[in-house]
């Protein structure tokens, strides 16, 4: 992997943070995304006519960051701190009924994660169940004849990213994604739906009269909205459809609320999920009540938009911090087990203390681990939890405290921060052992130096978990290792500690804190490290290059 990458970001004086971007052959168990296609001549309608062009609009819609969120969150707690919501009256309501769901709590209380997990574990689910499904007749019918067949179930979801790229914070990015998921479901291209023939129309009247999508014209997000809508409009009257959107709050105040009324406009608009029998009092009469709706929308969020009432029908919502205390006790303990005997206050004070954000529980928990390993004793780790603040921001800034004036940290601070894509393990070994011996140039220069990036001795193999205990000591718990694909990658734990050295300028206080420099802004610090980094780049990539070409021709 080339390194250089990095310097996507690092270019820019006046660049802007974005968030990493995953490699556009990910699969989120819907198929392939890809990259936007260079549309020419016929390619729109391609060998299998109209379908061609329908694939052809899908293409249009990807965007290679599309998932890089979802991929993001790092799984800190185990799956079982995030069961407590399947037992909450809300969530099985909205689960049978329909509506719309809000998933709201504090910053770093678990939203995301909560979020994430529960796609997760429905989607498997309702793919198992569509499936299991395919061959039977699961038709419903009520005593009027009206069909209320159910073919399959359909989940959406998009993942909001505040410091993300455009598309991952904008409602055109949303549109984009879900209807590229929409159209990824094969029952949903089999069904003969008016709708998708109008798409194929205007994208094939786009191209021939405008030329190629991404080029020649950009897709604008009333248009992607209503292409949705009409979409699933046509959909649900044969599918239930479940949207799932996390971090809602993070494409913006006003949007926020616009899409939070549309989702309520969509939800009122889907057909009734069932129809049950009942017996009127009044007459003895039996009546058919119909029940639920067949759109399903679970949105997570710091505060739902105010339009949103607790009272208001087919609206549910769920306060993390409220529900989560279970998991936090379960974490907390299955970490601290060596003090169930000894000293249980120390979980307990832990646990008391949370107050439902996860992310301060999992930071205090690995400084309690950490204090014991060093042999502080009973009374000196709980006198370290009781001055450690109750605020997350403050106790990173705590955290913080501990990286000023350390030149290692801010080097893999500033490796993390800079880079478009999270550096995984290795790479970032290489480059924080060449960014502070620039005099390094070869492996050779190594061996003649006695200087290595770790214990191994070896330019591309590392067994010896050095730099995993690099990592964990320079970073002081707020830098995580994350396992992806067949690699180990590295990236800050949360995006609230992202947040924290741009907001509470952490970054240019820690650049200046290894320097005489009086920088004001983290802009300033880029394009200060921004040298270094791009002749670091270009070492490593030259490196293993001499030893690619060297172990090919079998030389040491």
């Amino acid at each position: 992997m080339d390194l250089s990458k990095v310097l996507q970001s690092c270019s820019d004086p006046e660049h802007q943070h974005t968030a990493p971007i995953i490699p556009t052959d990910i699969d989120l168990r819907r198929g392939m995304h890809f990259q936007q296609d260079n549309f020419t001549g016929n390619m729109f309608m391609g060998e299998g006519g109209p379908s061609g062009t329908l694939d052809a609009y899908k293409r249009s819609l990807s965007f290679p960051e599309m998932y890089s969120r979802y991929y993001g969150i790092l799984s800190t707690f185990e799956n079982a701190t995030c069961s407590w919501l399947f037992d909450c009256k809300e969530y099985k309501k909205w689960r049978e009924d329909g509506g719309l769901l809000w998933i709201k709590g504090k910053p770093a209380s678990g939203k995301s994660t909560l979020m994430r997990y529960i796609f997760d574990k429905n989607k498997s689910e309702d793919d198992q169940e569509n499936n299991a499904n395919k061959n039977t007749d699961n038709q419903n019918k009520s005593s009027d004849g009206k069909n209320l067949e159910i073919k399959q179930t359909i989940t959406l979801s998009f993942f909001f990213h505040g410091r993300g790229s455009s598309l991952q914070k904008t409602k055109l990015g949303f549109y984009r994604t879900v209807l590229f998921q929409l159209l990824e479901e094969q029952s949903v291209r089999e069904k003969k739906i008016e709708a998708l023939s109008n798409l194929e129309k205007f994208f094939k009247h786009q191209c021939d009269s405008r030329g190629p999508p991404g080029k020649s014209w950009q897709w604008e997000t009333s248009q992607l909205a209503q292409d949705f809508q009409s979409v699933l409009t046509e959909v649900l009257e044969d599918h239930l459809v479940y949207l799932y959107i996390d971090a809602l709050d993070e494409c913006g105040e006003d949007d926020a609320r616009r899409m939070a009324e549309a989702f309520e406009k969509m939800i009122q608009r889907s057909p009734i999920k069932r129809f049950e029998r009942r017996i009127d009092k009044a007459t003895g009469k039996e009546t058919e009540e119909p029940i639920g709706r067949r759109l399903h929308v679970c949105c997570s969020c710091r505060n739902p938009p105010l339009l949103i009432r607790a009272m208001v029908k087919d609206t549910f919502q769920i306060c993390v911090e409220r529900h989560n205390g279970h998991g936090i006790d379960l974490y907390v303990w299955s970490h601290l087990d060596q003090f169930v005997n000894t000293a249980p206050e120390i979980p307990e004070t832990i646990v008391k203390h949370s107050e439902g954000v996860f992310m301060w529980t999992y930071l205090v928990v690995e400084r309690v681990k950490t204090l014991y390993s060093r042999g502080f004793s009973r009374i000196e780790i709980e006198e370290s939890i009781d001055k450690t603040p109750r605020d997350l921001v403050k106790l990173y800034e705590d955290i913080f405290q501990n990286m000023l004036g350390n030149e290692k940290s801010l080097r893999l601070i500033c490796w993390i921060f800079c880079a478009d894509e999270p550096l995984a393990l290795e790479e970032l070994r290489w480059a924080m052992f060449l960014n502070a011996n620039p005099t390094i140039k070869s492996w050779e220069d190594c061996q003649s130096a006695r200087k290595f990036p770790c214990d191994c001795f070896r330019p591309n193999i590392c067994t010896c978990k050095v730099m995993e205990r690099r990592i964990q000591s320079l970073g002081h718990g707020l830098v995580g290792i994350k396992d992806s694909d067949d690699k180990q990658v590295v990236k800050f734990i949360h995006p609230s500690v992202q947040e924290f050295f741009l907001d509470k300028n952490a970054l240019v206080r820690l650049y200046n804190s290894t320097s005489n420099s009086t920088l004001k802004n983290h802009n300033q610090v880029v394009k200060k490290v921004k040298k270094s980094m791009a002749e670091t780049c270009d070492r490593y990539n030259k490196m293993m290059e001499l030893i690619r070409r060297n172990s090919s021709q079998g030389l040491n």
